[in-house]
């Protein structure tokens, strides 16, 4: 019998159809593409083999603003995830909300698959 799946996929979003998107990361807010979350919800992220990113910051950004801001938890502290090469990360639900999201690495991460559900 399969394992459960985390209580991060429980959510509506994560019964639709599912889709992936390829990003690069980069350790800088200026040169990550921004990821376009309306109508969706990202669900996890693979780190390919031979990275070194082993950290990732979330930045958000509302419809109709042009800032980016880091995405924080309930407390106030930066939402971050920790990554490893050649896995793959359930993201974290304080992620959701935004409309766009750019994912910011201490290290640059090419050829990433950010996997999606509608």
């Amino acid at each position: 019998m399969p394992n459960a799946l985390p209580s991060t996929f429980s959510t509506p979003l994560s019964r639709g159809k599912r889709h992936e998107s390829n990003v690069n990361i980069t350790t800088s807010i200026g040169t990550t593409a921004a990821i376009d979350m309306r109508g969706s919800a990202a669900l996890a992220i693979h780190i390919p083999s031979g990275s070194s990113c082993t950290t990732l910051s979330f930045y958000g950004r509302v419809s109709g603003s042009a800032d980016y801001v880091p995405i924080r938890d309930t407390t106030g502290t930066a939402v971050t995830q920790t990554v490893a090469a050649d896995s793959v990360c359930v993201i974290k639900d304080e992620v959701y909300p935004f409309a766009y999201v750019k994912f910011v690495g201490n290290a640059a991460a090419t050829a990433c698959t950010v996997m999606f559900s509608t």
